[in-house]
């Protein structure tokens, strides 16, 4: 994940950069070698010093245009667009939005949308950013995936909550109030977390998270990374693991009564978020598992269909939620509904039989009715 923001220099003291024989620039903190058409001498006068020096400047990294990136690139946008019209259908449909677990899945697809959206636009876009907007980015793209990994968090406690336990609708909505403190307040600590540790001078250079400095990311080639992103987000993950672990066991246990309640209680809601957990959670856990094994060339393969996988996690959420044989009636009926409702009613007119005699409605008082109504006579 890779942008770029105007030239920026490499201080001795900072980044520990040394030349080796052949030219080329070893920077020591991240491990780099730069090659001598990478970066260039320059005079450069520090603030009270009385002589300038010769400081290293490297050149505007340009956006990766690997096959990998390009490829979850198309996959996210992909995503983008069975993904916006997802949510519309959710937040729009009464039916759809009183299910306990339209929460989850909602903050879950903003989520998602926010993510890929920034994603998209840092890699795809040509711009050079700067470095307060590209930090921007970096660390608003870094709370929108860690809030994916805990909202996927909150849906597989929420399954096994929903299956094992009889909940009333006041306590769905004070467990949907701690829903949103954690899924939203665990990014936020985590985001402020990382903020700190990368202005702070008490952390050292090399285990900062270095979001901002030359790509609008954490630098993935920093083991830091594990630090701030890929360790928390395997922490969580393992919490999903064993969630899947009950619930798996809990169905093939109860498979036959749930089956049996599936159609009159909330089971078949949560079977079907089951099913997202399943199909989410893994790619999710291939993404930790790609930036540990980053070094291993054999995996590369492997690693480019996972990240495929991960990145049209937007049109496999439309096939399962969408796509579903009830939603889709449900949907047919209520456009129906709403092109008869706006449809104009016929007028019809009715000939008089000269045989027949007229109907005369006249308005009368009764006593015991307070209210006046016509009664027809004849004549």
């Amino acid at each position: 994940m890779l942008a770029t923001y105007n030239y920026r220099l490499k201080f001795q003291n900072s980044v520990h950069a040394t030349d080796l024989h052949d030219g080329q620039l070893h920077i020591l903190n991240d491990n780099s070698i730069l090659d001598v058409v990478s970066y260039c001498l320059t005079p450069y006068k520090a603030e009270g010093a009385n002589e300038s020096v010769f400081m290293a400047m490297t050149c505007p990294i340009p956006n990766d245009t690997s096959f990998r990136l390009k490829l979850k690139s198309i996959g996210m946008l992909l995503s983008l667009i069975f993904l916006i019209p997802t949510l519309l259908v959710y937040l729009i449909s009464p039916k759809l939005r009183r299910r306990p677990t339209t929460v989850i899945f909602v903050c879950y697809s903003i989520s998602l949308i926010g993510c890929y959206s920034l994603f998209c636009f840092i890699n795809i876009s040509e711009w050079t950013f700067e470095l307060s907007p590209c930090r921007a980015l970096g660390f608003s793209l870094y709370f929108l995936f860690v809030s994916t990994y805990t909202w996927l968090n909150v849906m597989g406690f929420d399954t096994y909550a929903s299956l094992t336990q009889v909940v009333l609708v006041r306590q769905n909505r004070k467990r949907i109030i701690w829903y949103c403190l954690y899924g939203w307040g665990v990014p936020s600590l985590l985001t402020l977390i990382t903020m700190w540790c990368q202005d702070s001078e008490l952390i050292a250079d090399l285990y900062k998270p270095d979001i901002g400095e030359d790509v609008c990311w954490l630098n993935t080639e920093k083991w830091a990374a594990a630090m701030y992103f890929y360790g928390p987000n395997s922490i969580l993950m393992s919490l999903n693991v064993a969630a899947f672990i009950q619930v798996y066991w809990y169905i093939r246990k109860n498979g036959q009564t749930l089956k049996e309640n599936c159609a009159t209680t909330s089971n078949s809601n949560a079977l079907a978020v089951f099913r997202l957990f399943i199909l989410m959670g893994i790619s999710w856990i291939m993404d930790s598992v790609s930036f540990f094994l980053r070094h291993v060339s054999i995996a590369e393969p492997l690693f480019i269909m996972t990240d495929f996988y991960k990145s049209i996690q937007g049109l496999l959420i439309f096939i399962f939620f969408v796509l579903k044989k009830s939603t889709l009636k449900y949907l047919w009926n209520s456009i129906v509904k709403v092109v008869n409702h706006c449809k104009p009613t016929p007028r019809k007119k009715y000939l008089q039989d000269p045989q027949k005699p007229k109907e005369i409605h006249t308005m009368i008082w009764d006593e015991d009715m307070p209210l006046q109504y016509p009664v027809s006579h004849k004549g």
